[in-house]
């Protein structure tokens, strides 16, 4: 980020958007190292909003839940099919299913723009709500 900023200062403008994910703040078990990465993510990208925000250089954190990318395909059982597999992890969400990359992609190209012109210091979680409803739970029948 440190690269970023300096290029950024000259020009008094700038936004920054890192990708982090829910797994910064909603644990899951054995994921030690990959929470607190991205914990950190999190704290360094609100620093640089506070640090910055002066010479107009803002700075967001994007915190993604699951989605179809080839990390969450690597933990699906070996031989298992991958629309069942992708229908399981989509559980885990209160809207039944993973995020499209372009999902997120969406939210990152808004924070970038200038309609996010006073946005900054962000966290934007962009996960069908799984860390609000904070635990599985089958969805109500009505």
């Amino acid at each position: 980020m440190e690269c970023l900023v300096r290029r950024m200062l000259p020009h008094r403008r700038g936004s920054i958007v890192n990708v982090s994910s829910i797994q910064a703040f909603a644990l899951w078990p054995r994921y030690f190292a990959y929470g607190a990465a991205k914990a950190a993510i999190v704290a360094m990208s609100r620093s640089v909003a506070v640090d910055y925000a002066a010479y107009g250089i803002r700075c967001h954190a994007v915190l993604p839940g699951s989605m179809r990318t080839p990390m969450l395909e690597s933990t699906f059982v070996p031989g298992e099919d991958r629309v069942e597999a992708l229908r399981r992890e989509g559980e885990v969400s209160p809207m039944g299913r993973v995020a499209d990359p372009g999902e997120v992609a969406a939210v990152v190209a808004f924070l970038l723009s200038d309609q996010a012109s006073y946005v900054s210091g962000a966290e934007i979680v962009v996960d069908g709500a799984t860390t609000v409803r904070g635990f599985p739970a089958p969805p109500l029948v009505l």
